[in-house]
């Protein structure tokens, strides 16, 4: 008998080494236009918002299993969420923005289209294919740096029929892409580009002329600071640091035709509060929760933040998925389940459910294997941490404040344009004070904004800022001034969330 449980024991050691070397060999040998699975069933709900509870920043979409049986599902929210390169590529030739200057439309739209549903945070760390993969970012993370941002809007122009490449400036990388006879310059990562004649510069034209281009810039918070002070912003051209095309970021990656697959009993939500996150993330998150005992591999197309409950969840590449994964970022892709009771968190998109994204309407439309019928719910939330896409609701103060300052700065005394030891709060409160003046015509700094500069101040460990360190980068008088003229004419809210999504400068 015992000899009997012994070979169970090593055949089922066998069986799972055996689908794990038959899983590596299907992950790299499917290429993004083979057909993962039949979609023999369309569903579709369509709900006016007015009809939801009106208490929510975000849409919340649940969808339950009540089979018996796994089923694969692919959905889109107002056409947002896109499970192949065709789903996204239409979805962006339909997609209405504004034009660029005297450039191919489809130029355009993909590039407001990775700036509106992205926004600039630290960048993530995962093999090349999937850093640069746009189903990934647009679908799964919302939030990345240049390289990220840059890649992918250079992978989807190249999907769209335009030659394009990524060029790295030293610490920054941008977009180049070849229209009408030349090519052009598009830095998704900072919403900018140059004009020389009225034609979208190349890195090679801003490098050699810059004095003849004129900066476009959008009204986010990167753009007042580089705005007000574009030689910092410049000298990413000017360069000789690294300045070259990298040909390594437009290499194949992880896009394809996928979907989600729900086992038996469970359910998919989202997005939802993660237990499991670091307090410092901000990014937003779904879970898939499985009830039943389950010991078989499915696929997530979503990169993996952790798991909770009883049993494991295994990546074949990284290993397994731990309870506090300290901001890990899984794969998307097929995973073993040996588990009776879990919970799946995966990070989702946060722009592609922000209630700013939808008029009245809310549609949802998913497609499943096997003809299978899901429970649905549509309803609105609350998420705390949810992204404001380059700060949509303060574009216009940006707008003006960049606009009012551009030629304040100019005038002030030298002093406010050279480095400074800032060693105490005393210190910064005493330059701040003397900036105020000189711009004021020496008035004093009123109570309501030293109350705003003491709130910051408090809030900078919250938001893993050492004090120490910020007050070293605020020596520069480019960051020290952008910095003052926030504390002048930001709400403390949207100075709270700028220290939030840049606190990568100031740590």
């Amino acid at each position: 008998m015992q000899k009997l449980i012994s070979s169970y024991k090593e055949l089922k050691a066998a069986a799972i080494i055996f689908s794990l070397i038959l899983l590596l060999f299907v992950n790299y040998s499917c290429s993004g236009d083979n057909v993962i699975y039949n979609k023999s069933n369309r569903g579709y709900r369509n709900t006016d918002i007015a009809e939801l509870a009106d208490t929510g920043n975000i849409i919340c979409v649940s969808f339950k299993n009540e089979s018996e049986k796994s089923v694969n599902i692919s959905f889109s929210l107002n056409g947002m969420f896109w499970f192949s390169r065709e789903e996204m590529i239409n979805y962006i030739r339909e997609y209405e923005t504004d034009s660029l200057p005297d450039t191919n439309i489809l130029i355009s739209k993909a590039y407001n289209f990775v700036i509106n549903n992205t926004t600039h945070y630290e960048e993530y760390t995962m093999p090349r294919r999937f850093e640069y993969s746009p189903s990934i970012l647009l679908n799964s993370l919302g939030l990345g740096m240049c390289a990220n941002r840059g890649a992918v809007l250079s992978h989807i122009l190249k999907e769209m029929g335009f030659e394009s490449r990524c060029v790295q400036l030293g610490g920054h990388l941008v977009t180049e892409v070849y229209d009408n006879g030349k090519w052009k310059m598009l830095d998704a990562d900072y919403d900018t580009y140059f004009l020389k004649n009225d034609i979208i510069a190349s890195v090679r034209e801003i490098k050699s002329n810059f004095l003849d281009c004129n900066i476009i810039k959008g009204y986010s918070i990167n753009d007042l600071f580089f705005y007000l002070f574009p030689s910092y912003y410049l000298e990413y051209f000017t360069s000789e640091e690294n300045n070259e095309v990298q040909d390594w970021y437009m290499q194949d990656v992880y896009w394809q035709d996928d979907y989600f697959t729900l086992p038996a009993g469970s359910e998919l939500r989202f997005p939802v509060d993660n237990p499991n996150r670091n307090n410092h993330e901000f990014y937003s998150y779904g879970k898939l929760t499985i009830l039943n005992y389950h010991s078989k591999f499915f696929n997530i197309p979503f990169v993996v933040h952790s798991v909770s409950g009883n049993g494991s969840l295994l990546n074949p590449f990284q290993g397994y998925v731990t309870e506090k994964s300290n901001c890990s970022f899984y794969t998307p892709g097929s995973y073993m389940i040996d588990a009776d009771s879990l919970e799946v968190y995966f990070y989702i998109n946060p722009h592609l459910i922000n209630r700013e994204n939808y008029d009245d309407k809310t549609e949802l439309i998913y497609t499943t294997s096997d003809s299978l019928e899901l429970k649905t719910i549509i309803s609105t939330g609350f998420v705390n941490n949810l992204p404001k896409p380059v700060f949509k609701n303060y574009q216009e103060l940006i707008k003006a404040s960049r606009n009012k300052y551009n030629n304040i700065l100019k005038e002030l005394p030298e002093f406010h344009n050279k480095e400074i030891e800032i060693l105490t709060n005393e210190d910064l409160l005493f330059i701040f004070s003397e900036f105020y003046k000189d711009i004021n015509n020496n008035s004093a700094l009123p109570d309501s904004i030293v109350n705003k500069f003491e709130n910051v101040n408090r809030c900078l460990p919250e938001n893993q800022i050492d004090s120490v360190v910020f007050k070293r980068v605020l020596s520069n008088p480019y960051f020290r001034n952008t910095f003052f003229i926030m504390l002048i004419e930001f709400p403390v809210e949207l100075i709270y969330d700028v220290l939030k999504y840049n606190s990568i400068y100031f740590s």
